[in-house]
């Protein structure tokens, strides 16, 4: 404190200096990546650093203040002048992609690919494939019947482009007897 005594009216200006502070990077459920704070200068424009965080089956769409996206956005690199600690959110848009079915040796039938929604639960499309001296028991995720394995028209999510094989079971071989009918 300084103690002054005027001996005329005297105009004192206060004298600021911006602080720094930290800006928080929150990947909002991203599946992995990891980004630093980032200090910032109060008042001063400077750019966000750049996404680094990946969400499998998602595009990064943009930061927001808020969590669920209702804040005030900011894109990718923006140039932005904020005044106070701040974390900014990744927002994340869900992908399209074709989930294939293949047909794994059918002998008759099609099916197209259907298209779903990352994080989204869906149906698969019942199969319209046949092979004779086989049923159809469901789908895997390798040819060989392997891997993950789904019921046919059951609700799943999936977050990336997925091949499902059809599976095939054998029918049994039936006997077959001759009566001879009372014959020789």
């Amino acid at each position: 404190v300084t103690s002054i005594t005027p001996v005329a009216n005297t105009t004192l200006y206060a004298n600021w200096q911006a602080t720094s502070f930290p800006v928080y990077f929150d990947s909002n459920t991203a599946t992995s990546g990891t980004m630093s704070a980032q200090t910032f200068t109060a008042g001063t424009a400077q750019g966000l650093s750049g996404n680094t965080f990946i969400k499998t089956g998602y595009s990064f769409a943009n930061w927001n203040t808020a969590a669920n996206g209702t804040g005030t956005p900011y894109s990718n690199l923006a140039s932005i002048t904020i005044y106070e600690t701040t974390t900014v959110y990744a927002q994340w848009t869900a992908n399209s992609f074709p989930v294939i079915f293949d047909s794994n040796t059918a002998t008759s039938g099609s099916m197209s690919n259907q298209t779903y929604i990352a994080g989204t639960s869906q149906a698969l499309s019942a199969n319209t494939y046949s092979k004779s001296g086989f049923t159809f028991a469901g789908w895997a995720t390798a040819a060989n019947g392997s891997g993950t394995q789904y019921a046919d028209q059951a609700s799943y999510s999936f977050t990336l482009g997925t091949t499902l094989y059809a599976k095939w079971s054998a029918i049994p071989n039936k006997t077959v007897t001759f009566d001879a009918n009372d014959g020789s």
